[in-house]
């Protein structure tokens, strides 16, 4: 019987470990959350903190909630504790939601409802207390992005492939909705974070506004889009939907756009994994506007049935991001699809990684489609595109891989010919495509 080289290695690995004996289960189980928060109030404990959370997940995985059902209490307890308690029962909490993250391990559907029902109100005003603090230095700065990325993150697992009754609760939504747009226009002081971009990016604090960007799109994209529901979800998160979408969702919108605005005028920093959610959520926007202009066109019963359940207006609609088009195209999504002196370095010494981040994950084609997908009233927008790609100067790749490095240049992106020029290119590479991808749509 042939075995791939994967199944292979996993038996070998799993022939290693070694089984825990049902009697010293218990044990273990008791005094892991403890541990944590001992190393939690241990400024010299990290580097041990994280393997024991890494085995608090593991444990929380294979016995919850059959093997564990004492485990919700133990949690309420390191809540109501000191610091290193609550971040204790805040790892914990995430660990329990990311146990059912998917809908199988769930079967009856009451595991999860129950814990939106009596942990998530523990967790609020948590969040709501570290958010309103002020801290004074770096460690304080770190210390209360820590917690609050875990308690963010705790709430983002819990709405992954369910939104029980609980978080449909307007006394619910409302508050944990007022808390991730609290994060997502929180300003951090600049002082207070490291010099290093890299380090920067790695900060608790860029952390909490990814979680929180990520929940918010959740809401909107699985569950209060009444578009995009499938048929098999109308019954369930219709209303929700129309409500969501109606009261809830230009509200995100607002504090997305009043972000980039601070992002452009002030220079605010922003983490790179959170402008990703942005930019996905103003494409879901414009989808959503897309989809009901053509109705909207014709006055039809169809179109009275669609708007009036969640008050949906598209030209009002898009009234609200029309004022923003400029300064998004222009200053927030243009530089993202320019080459950097960063990216150029790397292209020269490293093309096989330079071509890995920009044609995999969250890279420059992911700015490049959201820039055409804003393209939802044709022309105007085409011709802005056309007038910022014009009017920008970019830097341009080099015309060949450095001698060092020509083993790999079969993996680096290939330079159309507009770059080989010896005229001097006043466009980059993806501004050009971005330019004549929208005039093709705008025909």
């Amino acid at each position: 019987m042939y075995a791939s080289p994967a199944t292979v290695a996993a038996a070998q690995k799993a022939s290693t470990f070694v089984k825990i004996p049902p009697a010293d289960r218990q044990s273990v189980k008791s005094n892991l959350i403890p541990l944590y928060a001992a190393l939690a109030a241990d400024p010299d404990g990290a580097k041990v903190k994280e393997q024991v959370g890494e085995a608090l997940s593991r444990v929380i995985e294979c016995d919850f909630p059959e093997h564990w059902p004492s485990l919700v209490d133990e949690v309420k307890v390191m809540l109501a504790g000191d610091e290193g308690q609550v971040e204790a029962g805040l790892r914990a909490s995430i660990e329990v939601f990311n146990s059912l993250r998917y809908a199988a391990k769930d079967e009856n559907g009451t595991t999860l409802v129950q814990l939106a029902t009596y942990l998530l109100p523990l967790l609020l005003p948590i969040g709501q207390k570290i958010l309103a603090s002020t801290p004074t230095d770096a460690a304080s700065l770190t210390t209360q992005g820590t917690l609050l990325r875990l308690v963010l993150k705790a709430y983002k697992n819990s709405v992954l492939h369910t939104l029980t009754p609980a978080h449909q609760q307007p006394d619910s939504l409302i508050p944990w909705g007022t808390l991730l747009l609290g994060v997502v226009s929180h300003s951090i002081p600049i002082a207070l974070l490291p010099e290093d971009v890299d380090d920067r990016e790695r900060h608790p604090w860029a952390k909490s506004k990814k979680w929180a960007c990520f929940a918010l799109n959740r809401l909107f994209t699985r569950y209060g889009n009444p578009t995009q529901l499938p048929k098999n979800q109308v019954e369930q998160y219709g209303e929700f939907a129309n409500r969501f979408i109606g009261q809830f969702a230009p509200e995100i919108l607002k504090a997305y756009l009043g972000a980039v605005e601070r992002m452009v005028a002030q220079g605010e920093w922003f983490p790179k994994k959170a402008k990703f959610y942005l930019l996905c959520f103003f494409e879901e926007w414009c989808v959503l506007f897309r989809s009901l202009l053509p109705v909207a066109l014709v006055s039809t019963p169809q179109l009275t049935r669609l708007l009036r359940p969640c008050s949906i207006n598209p030209k009002a609609m898009f009234t609200l991001l029309k004022p923003h088009v400029s300064t998004l195209v222009e200053h927030f999504i243009f530089p993202l699809v320019c080459l950097s002196e960063e990216e150029l370095e790397l292209f020269t010494d490293d093309p096989t990684e330079f071509a890995r981040q920009s044609f995999g994950g969250a890279s420059r084609s992911l700015p490049s489609s959201r820039l055409v997908a804003l393209e939802a009233r044709g022309r105007p927008l085409t011709q802005l595109v056309l007038q910022t790609s014009s009017s920008t100067r970019t830097p341009r790749l080099p015309a060949r891989p450095s001698a060092s490095c020509r083993h790999s240049s079969r993996l680096a992106p290939r330079r159309p010919s507009s770059l080989s020029s010896s005229s001097s290119s006043r466009s980059s590479t993806s501004a050009s495509r971005l330019s004549s991808s929208c005039c093709r749509r705008a025909r």
